[in-house]
C-alpha cells in the first residue's frame, strides 16, 4: 500500500521489519525511494555472494540513474541561467545606450 503512494522508503522499512522478507523487493523499494544507503545495507546482509552482487548491481544502476537525472537538472538550470543572464546584459546595454 505504501508503494502505491510512492512512499518507497517507508515500504522498504516496513518490509525489512518483517521476519522473513524478500531482500530483492526491499532493495527495489529503497532504490525507488532514493534511499541508496539502506539499499546497500540490505544488499550486504545477503549471505549468498551471487545474490549480493545481483542486488548491488541493481542498487548501482539506480544510483547511476539518479545521478544522471540530477546532473541533467543541474545542467538545465545552468543553461537557463546563462540565457537569462545574457538577456539581462543585452537589456542593460540597450538601456545604457538609449539617447
Amino acid at each position: 500500500m505504501l508503494a502505491l503512494r510512492n512512499r518507497f522508503k517507508e515500504a522498504g522499512n516496513l518490509l525489512c521489519s518483517l521476519g522473513q522478507y524478500n531482500k530483492a523487493q526491499a532493495v527495489e523499494y529503497y532504490c525507488k525511494g532514493n534511499a541508496f544507503m539502506e539499499a546497500i545495507r540490505e544488499c550486504m546482509k545477503e549471505q549468498d555472494e551471487d545474490l549480493r552482487e545481483r542486488h548491488l548491481n541493481q542498487a548501482k544502476i539506480a544510483v547511476n540513474l539518479a545521478f544522471d537525472v540530477k546532473k541533467n537538472q543541474f545542467v538545465k538550470i545552468l543553461d537557463d541561467f546563462d540565457k537569462r543572464y545574457l538577456r539581462l546584459k543585452i537589456v542593460q546595454h540597450t538601456k545604457r545606450n538609449m539617447p
